[in-house]
């Protein structure tokens, strides 16, 4: 009984110590008080979220043995001051309470992100602690910390632990160290593996391919990788023709991982042995012809020959080339030449002062001349030292 009171005691204690040093009562709020404080209070109070950390008897870090020279009391008052310090410290509310089967109650009060701080901390204190070493392969270690290391810290909050990744000049960097109460470390366990298992399960591939050859492994409209990335539930990425990079990527499970790479690799090594180059002058004007709406005409190209036409990007070259099997680049040349040759560019000089006329307000004007003529576009450049 006298245990008990002691308990009791303490219990009673704990929450007036709280109460009054760390959360003072608010002052009475006169009549003058303007009422919009009232209202600045309001979102705080919903903030606010209560935990309960329930510590079982074996598991508690203060037990009663025979090592242990401490009273119930005084063993009570050990952990109160441990709470009262984390609840001063992270600034939240804190009950202690211990029930007839020796069951450790802790009820935590406050704002979110400080009830997850405090009860980490409650659990490293008042919670035994154990530790685990933990096969991870250095290959799957950066799915397990995540991006900027997010994984990681959730796990360590949702789990109550503590983990520890090596670096990777370590003696044995394929050793993770969790640290924490024993079902925390089962559960961190549990969770760990099944990132490992899902890792284990995919692949990433680089490839080096000359940049020339890209169109091919691409297709027309982008149907052969389309087609490629279906089939083996894959992830291609393959850099766009504006950029000057070889490598392609490839991403997904390994024996998608493994079939998309090698059909990519027997492309690139039969167009290797096949391709001959051949270039032609175009005038400038012609190329964006040639080229068609959104790469359109190239496409075209492409689908009905097997050459890729390449574009200068230099404004000042007009030389196109041709790509393809040499019984394919005659059939190729005629259809660039066919689409060069099927528009035609002119330029007309009026001054200034008559474009307003000539276009008409809202464009009236330069509507009603193309009636007719729907194959006919208009550009209008204007220069600033005509008049």
């Amino acid at each position: 009984m006298e245990a008990c009171a002691a308990i009791m005691r303490e219990n009673v204690d704990l929450n007036s110590q709280l109460n009054e040093r760390d959360f003072p009562a608010l002052p009475k709020a006169g009549l003058s008080r303007p009422v919009k404080a009232l209202g600045a209070l309001i979102p705080s109070y919903q903030a606010k979220t209560t935990e309960v950390l329930e510590i079982p008897f074996e598991e508690r870090r203060f037990l009663n043995n025979e090592n242990d020279n401490l009273s119930t009391g005084r063993r009570y008052n050990v952990q109160s001051k441990i709470c009262m310090e984390i609840a001063r410290d992270t600034n939240v509310e804190m009950n202690l309470n211990s029930s007839k089967n020796h069951i450790l109650t802790v009820v935590i009060s406050g704002e979110p992100s400080r009830v997850a701080e405090a009860k980490r901390r409650v659990v490293a204190e008042l919670q035994q602690q154990e530790t685990v070493r933990i096969s991870v392969p250095v290959e799957c270690r950066g799915y397990l910390i995540g991006r900027k290391g997010e994984r990681l810290q959730e796990l360590e909050s949702s789990t109550m632990t503590r983990i520890s990744i090596p670096p990777h000049n370590a003696l044995d960097p394929n050793v993770v160290i969790v640290t924490g109460p024993r079902r925390g470390i089962l559960e961190a366990e549990g969770l760990i593996y099944e990132i490992v298992h899902k890792q284990s399960q995919q692949a990433f591939e680089r490839l080096s391919i000359p940049k020339i050859y890209h169109p091919f492994i691409c297709g027309p409209n982008n149907q052969i990788v389309n087609d490629l990335k279906s089939r083996t539930d894959t992830k291609i990425n393959i850099p766009p023709p504006n950029v000057s990079v070889d490598e392609i990527a490839v991403s997904g499970k390994r024996e998608g991982v493994a079939q998309a790479v090698k059909e990519i690799q027997a492309i690139y090594n039969e167009r290797l042995e096949t391709t001959k180059t051949i270039t032609v002058k175009v005038a400038r004007s012609q190329h964006r012809i040639i080229f068609g709406q959104r790469g359109s005409g190239i496409a075209d190209i492409l689908a009905q020959t097997g050459v890729s036409v390449e574009l200068p990007v230099d404004d000042g070259n007009e030389e196109i080339v041709l790509r393809g099997k040499p019984e394919d680049l005659g059939r190729a040349l005629t259809m660039v030449y066919e689409r060069a040759q099927s528009t035609m560019t002119e330029e007309i000089e009026a001054p200034n002062r008559f474009h307003r006329l000539l276009i008409g307000r809202g464009g009236s004007k330069l509507t009603e001349l193309l009636e007719g003529y729907k194959r006919v576009s208009f550009i209008h450049v204007s220069a600033k030292n005509s008049r």
